[in-house]
C-alpha cells in the first residue's frame, strides 16, 4: 500500500472519529421541534393542548441548584391519587391535599428542592402509577440584570440590559414589569412582554407604568426552555429581578409564577 494511500486513509479515519464524538456530544442548545413564538398568547395556546404542564423553576447559589415545581396546568385530582417524582436521580416527597375542596399538590412541602449544579435537569413524574414524563429538559441561561437609574422616571422609555451565563439563547425570554400604589394591591399597573432570545437589552415605552405615588415595583428578566414528552410540556424558568423593596435593589432570582399565571388567566 502507498504512503499517499496510508495517509489518505488514516486523514478519513479521524475525520470519521471527529465526527463521531461531536455527534455524540449532548447539545447545549434548547430542543428541537418547539414552535417559534411571537407572543404570550400564541404560547399559552399551545401549553393549552397538553394534559399537564410542568413549571420548574431554577436558582443557582453557588454550586447548588435550587428547583421549585409548580403544575400549571393539570387534569382534576382526587385525594386518593399517587405520585411518584425524582429528579435527578433524587426521590421527591408529593403529597396531595384539599383546599376549600379542590386537591392540591405539595411537592416537597412546598420547599425548595436542593440539588448539585448541573445543565440539565432529569424529571421522571407518575400519576397513578401512569408515567407522565421520564425526559431531561435543559435549564435556562442565568441571567442578570445591569444597573438601573435610581429613581427610575415612569415618564420616560426605561431600558433594561441584562447578561446571561452562560451567554446562550434559551427557546423564550420575556420582560415583566409591575408597580403598585398600596399594600393591597388594589391600584396596580404592569407590562409583560415576549421579546428575541437573541436580545441582550429591552425598552419599556414611557408611561406605561401609570401608577401614581408608587409604593413597590419590580423589573424582571425571564428566561424559558421547554421539553416535550407525550402529552406533557415541561417549562424551566430562570429571572433576575430589580425592586425598590427596602429602599435598595434587590439582586437574586425572582420566582415569577403569579405573573405567569396573570398572563395566562
Amino acid at each position: 500500500m502507498s504512503k499517499l494511500r496510508q495517509t489518505l486513509i488514516f486523514v478519513v479515519a479521524v475525520i470519521l472519529l471527529l465526527t463521531a464524538v461531536s455527534c455524540g456530544k449532548k447539545s447545549t442548545e434548547p430542543e428541537d421541534d418547539i414552535p417559534d413564538f411571537q407572543d404570550w398568547g400564541q404560547f399559552w395556546n399551545y401549553a393549552d393542548n397538553f394534559d399537564w404542564v410542568i413549571l420548574l423553576g431554577c436558582k443557582i447559589e453557588g454550586n447548588n441548584i435550587l428547583v421549585w415545581i409548580e403544575p400549571e396546568g393539570r387534569p382534576e385530582l382526587s385525594l386518593n391519587d399517587t405520585f411518584s417524582l425524582v429528579i435527578n436521580n433524587r426521590a421527591i416527597p408529593v403529597n396531595v391535599y384539599d383546599n376549600y375542596g379542590r386537591v392540591h399538590l405539595a411537592i416537597n412541602n412546598d420547599n425548595d428542592i436542593v440539588l448539585p449544579n448541573s445543565a440539565y435537569l432529569k424529571i421522571q413524574f407518575s400519576y397513578n402509577n401512569a408515567v407522565i414524563v421520564n425526559t431531561s429538559i435543559r435549564v435556562p441561561s442565568f441571567p442578570s440584570l445591569q444597573n438601573l437609574p435610581e429613581p427610575i422616571d415612569w415618564t420616560k422609555p426605561l431600558t433594561l440590559k441584562w447578561s446571561l451565563t452562560p451567554n446562550k439563547n434559551n427557546h423564550i425570554q420575556g420582560v415583566w414589569a409591575y408597580a403598585e400604589n398600596d399594600d393591597d394591591e388594589d391600584y396596580y399597573s404592569e407590562y409583560n412582554k415576549m421579546i428575541a432570545v437573541s436580545a441582550r437589552q429591552h425598552t419599556i415605552p414611557a408611561n406605561t407604568i401609570s401608577v401614581n405615588d408608587i409604593l413597590y415595583y419590580e423589573l424582571v428578566v425571564g428566561e424559558m426552555n421547554l421539553k416535550k414528552y407525550g402529552n406533557c410540556l415541561l417549562m424551566a424558568i430562570c429571572s433576575d429581578y430589580a425592586s425598590n423593596d427596602d429602599d435598595e435593589y434587590s439582586r437574586s432570582n425572582e420566582r415569577i409564577e403569579e405573573r405567569m399565571q396573570k398572563m395566562r388567566f
